[in-house]
């Protein structure tokens, strides 16, 4: 029913007038109706809906919470709780300043044209939307600012949300900067999904830049991968690069890194400068390609070179039964394997195919420093062909100090210089050091030649033996032999003068057979003997004599000299000479004079001459009286009876031979 309360209270006091009073609030569980009457200014309030009204005109009620209120300034200083409520059911809109101290309740929409200060917490809630909208055109046209202390932090929060776009920036014609103007630490603006994940998406190109000197950025993945996709179809589509003068681009992995793709090029250019990989101070298996079928893996270089290093390690090429090539493209140039350095080796192994190192006309050099150089020196028997017979091919085998050894190793084989086909020559050369050919044990050295045997020498040439006669000629073959018969002065020397050393010259029988010494019609002298110690000559004849015979010159014998001071002295040649020195003879005096000679016996014959040289002038001479023989001496009785006596300065001279 329709509410009607008219009336003024009024108040009543010692010693005042009667004052007017506000009038009374109507309680209801309803909102008010034209039909309800009372005093204007009366508060109509709903208790069921927490609404209320005042009366403003007849029959007018005004809802408080559904309008609007326009005003220059609103203080609310309520001392606690809601002291400011703006129900949902309309729009609240300030022009000027609106200051509040307390907590506000906005239920509405909240249009502010001047600048709101909040001193206490602020919480927009609402069961719609809440937008902020500003008309200004200016940088900052809304801003959320924290101004509280360095502890203070400002958080847009969607509790419930479950969407992709649960929390939502959008600049519809512009751009989103995100900025920490003054914060130094790393982590100064974040981006965290603490159980989902985190998408940038833009339609044009994006750039995330670190401008810092010296600072990183950082792409951190804790338990899961970081993928770079692109779609794009061309060059450069994913992109990884250090622009820095000295930069470089790192990619590890604790369990390695792969660069895959499906059926396409993997390509890593760094220009000018150099492409390492696996050049850090660990130890680690490289691999470049793999096994399956018709894998390639090509390695280019210009004229910089290629280089493979190994240190301390195994360095190996595998093919399996495919070919390995090195340098076989159709370019001159220079391919070095392996080094000189300390025990540094190289070995090639081949099969049963072999193995084939050839030039084009060019030089093919082994060199081993201070190594040996071995070829095909393993257990295994073979056939080793160096060198051909084609043409005017040649083969030259050079050493140094250290010999030249050809088949000496110890087995048993024949081993073959040259051959015996047409002009086929063979030179052996020799310097200071001389020529040795050694036979062991029963081995034969045969020279054996179709033609002319010259051996020739700058200097001395031997022909000795260790274990047996020494033959020159003894085949049975009716040739000269020819000794020294070249046409050059020299000395021919048969024999020696060591130990029990014979010579033997023999001959055939008949005029044919004879041996001739110094027979040449040249002018020289034949000496046969010499005159050392016991040696002797022995010339012997036949039933056809002996003949020395000189043709305009003289026989000379040369006899062996000995000289005493005494009338007795020593010579045991069968040729001699002796003089006396120092002695003195009267006039008429007599003198035995002894002469001991182990080659006189008591069966052959001595002849005797005796003189004086006659120094002292005195002209005294000697003369044999007579000669007792006996076996190893003569005894010789002299007589001066020149009528002058011998001085000690003249010299007796007695000659001798020793006949038979």
């Amino acid at each position: 029913m329709a509410s009607n309360q008219f009336g003024n209270n009024k108040a009543y006091g010692l010693q005042n007038p009667l004052q007017q009073l506000a009038p009374e609030p109507i309680i209801a569980l309803r909102n008010p109706t034209a039909a309800d009457k009372a005093e204007i200014s009366t508060l109509w309030i709903n208790t069921a809906t927490n609404t209320y009204y005042i009366l403003t005109s007849a029959q007018t009620w005004t809802a408080q919470s559904a309008g609007s209120t326009v005003v220059a300034t609103l203080d609310v200083t309520g001392n606690s709780g809601t002291v400011l409520t703006v129900a949902s059911g309309g729009n609240t809109s300030l022009g000027g300043n609106l200051a509040v101290a307390g907590n506000s309740v906005l239920s509405g929409s909240l249009t502010v044209s001047g600048t709101t200060t909040l001193n206490g917490a602020f919480d927009f809630s609402s069961a719609s939307s809440i937008q902020l909208v500003s008309t200004d055109n200016t940088s900052g046209a809304i801003t959320i600012q924290a101004d509280g202390g360095t502890s203070e932090s400002v958080i847009i929060q969607s509790l419930l949300g479950t969407g992709a776009e649960s929390i939502y920036l959008n600049s519809v014609s512009g751009g989103v900067v995100l900025e920490a103007s003054n914060s130094t630490s790393a982590n100064s603006i974040e981006l965290l999904s603490d159980a989902g994940g985190v998408g940038i998406s833009a339609a044009l190109t994006s750039t995330i830049a670190v401008t810092g000197a010296s600072q990183n950025l950082v792409l951190n993945a804790t338990g899961g991968s970081i993928l770079a996709t692109a779609t794009y179809s061309g060059a450069g589509a994913v992109t990884i690069q250090a622009t820095g003068t000295l930069g470089t681009v790192l990619i590890g992995g604790t369990n390695g890194i792969v660069a895959s793709t499906t059926n396409a090029v993997i390509s890593l250019q760094p220009g000018t400068g150099a492409l390492n990989l696996a050049t850090g101070a660990a130890a680690n298996t490289t691999t470049i390609g793999n096994v399956t079928g018709a894998t390639a893996v090509n390695i280019n270089t210009g004229t910089g070179g290629h280089t493979v290093a190994t240190t301390n390690g195994v360095f190996t090429v595998t093919t399996g039964t495919g070919a390995i090539n090195l340098g076989a493209d159709a370019h001159a140039k220079t391919i070095t394997i392996g080094n000189i350095t300390g025990a540094t080796a190289v070995n090639i192994n081949t099969g049963t195919s072999g193995s084939t190192i050839t030039t084009t006309n060019g030089i093919f050099t082994v060199i081993s420093g201070t190594g040996s150089i071995s070829i095909g020196n393993d257990a295994a028997a073979k056939s080793i062909i160096i060198g051909n017979n084609t043409g005017a091919t040649s083969l030259e085998l050079e050493s140094g100090t250290g010999g030249l050894n050809i088949g000496t190793a110890a087995s048993a084989q024949t081993v073959t210089i040259g051959n015996v086909t047409g002009a086929t020559a063979v030179d052996i050369n020799a310097g200071t050091g001389g020529f040795a050919v050694v036979t062991t044990g029963a081995g034969t050295l045969n020279l054996t030649s179709g033609s002319t045997t010259a051996i020739t020498g700058a200097g001395a040439t031997s022909i000795n033996s260790t274990g047996g006669a020494i033959n020159v000629g003894n085949g049975a073959n009716a040739f000269g032999i020819n000794i020294g018969t070249g046409a050059a002065a020299r000395a021919i020397v048969i024999g020696n003068n060591t130990g029990a050393t014979s010579v033997s010259i023999q001959a055939g029988t008949a005029g044919a057979g004879a041996i001739n010494i110094g027979t040449t019609a040249n002018a020289v002298v034949t000496t046969i003997g010499n005159t050392t110690g016991a040696s002797g000559a022995a010339i012997y004849g036949g039933t056809a004599g002996i003949v020395i015979e000189a043709t305009g010159g003289d026989i000379s014998v040369v006899s062996n000299h000995t000289t005493a001071a005494a009338f007795s002295a020593t010579n045991n040649a069968l040729v001699g000479t002796v003089t006396l020195t120092g002695q003195t003879l009267a006039n008429s005096a007599t003198q035995a004079i002894t002469i001991t000679n182990s080659n006189i016996t008591t069966s052959n014959a001595v002849l005797l001459s005796l003189s004086n040289l006659n120094v002292s002038t005195n002209g005294a001479y000697l003369r044999i009286n007579g000669v007792i023989q006996a076996s190893g001496s003569i005894v010789i009785n002299v007589v001066n009876n020149s009528g002058a006596t011998l001085a000690s300065t003249d010299t007796i001279i007695i000659g001798f031979q020793v006949l038979g």
